[in-house]
């Protein structure tokens, strides 16, 4: 009995701590659909978490702006995962990556040069928000064609 449970927590572990397989340059790594949902809880309440503690929505100035913003943000990363759904997967991580650090670099030109210009803070508070949430529906539009694409 005890041999027995020693053996599968051995198998469990090695399972575990072993390393992945490198992928080749035209590989993609199998769908796991089932982080959707983990992700969509945390990113629902972040985005709770946001606008009920961090920056109340009563707060904000300039709402129009504001609402315009938060689209502009969102759209770089539903249209990069609708893109590149395809795509290998070392593709996909260096466009990710260099979208992230655009995005970046574009929210600190925003915060260094907010307290300059009135319509810059409700630009910049849109941001977080904004890009979690496009992440969220692009990762949600993807999994819908995949998930479709295969019934039919």
């Amino acid at each position: 009995m005890v041999d027995e449970i020693r053996k599968r927590v051995k198998a469990f572990f090695s399972w575990w701590v072993t390393p992945i397989r490198p992928l080749g340059r035209t590989e993609r790594r199998p769908d796991r659909p089932w982080t959707l949902l983990p992700s969509t809880i945390v990113i629902v309440f972040l985005d709770w978490l946001y606008f009920a503690v961090f920056v109340s929505y009563s707060k904000i100035p300039n709402k129009p702006v504001f609402w315009s913003a938060l689209v502009a943000w969102a759209v770089p990363p539903i249209l990069e995962l609708w893109k590149y759904r395809d795509a290998p997967e070392l593709r996909v991580r260096n466009v990710t990556g260099n979208m992230f650090i655009g995005i970046a670099i574009v929210g600190l030109v925003v915060v260094v040069l907010w307290s300059s210009f009135d319509f810059l803070p409700p630009i910049g508070l849109a941001a977080m928000p904004a890009v979690l949430t496009g992440t969220l529906v692009g990762g949600i539009f993807v999994f819908i064609s995949k998930h479709y694409n295969h019934q039919a």
